[in-house]
């Protein structure tokens, strides 16, 4: 009798392990999307600065030229604009890599 109730405790031992892998499973697939969100949000927000600076040194070119009209604020603007997508791009990077320490974490 000891020896069968011994062996349904290893089984329901077992079957607990088995249970806290597939959760860790879980969570470690949960945030490894986690990770690739925030990457593809780096990226996005990258590509956005880029465009900003762009934009700028294209309407500097023109305020070098003596085009000055509207393009001061414009260019008040987009510095706004561009300060704003970096600092969202600071903020995606720190998640990516708080993420991907938590992944590093869970392996």
């Amino acid at each position: 009798a000891k020896v069968e109730e011994a062996a349904g405790e290893g089984t329901e031992e077992q079957q607990r392990m088995q249970a806290d892998i597939a959760e860790l499973k879980e969570r470690r697939q949960a945030h490894e999307e986690s990770v690739r969100l925030a990457e593809a949000r780096v990226e996005e927000r990258a590509i956005k600065v880029t465009e900003c600076e762009q934009v700028l040194a294209d309407i500097l070119a023109e305020l070098e030229n003596g085009e000055q009209g509207d393009l001061h604020r414009e260019v008040r603007e987009l510095t706004q604009e561009a300060n704003r997508y970096r600092a969202e791009l600071s903020a995606a990077h720190k998640e990516a890599t708080t993420n991907i320490a938590l992944v590093t974490s869970l392996q």
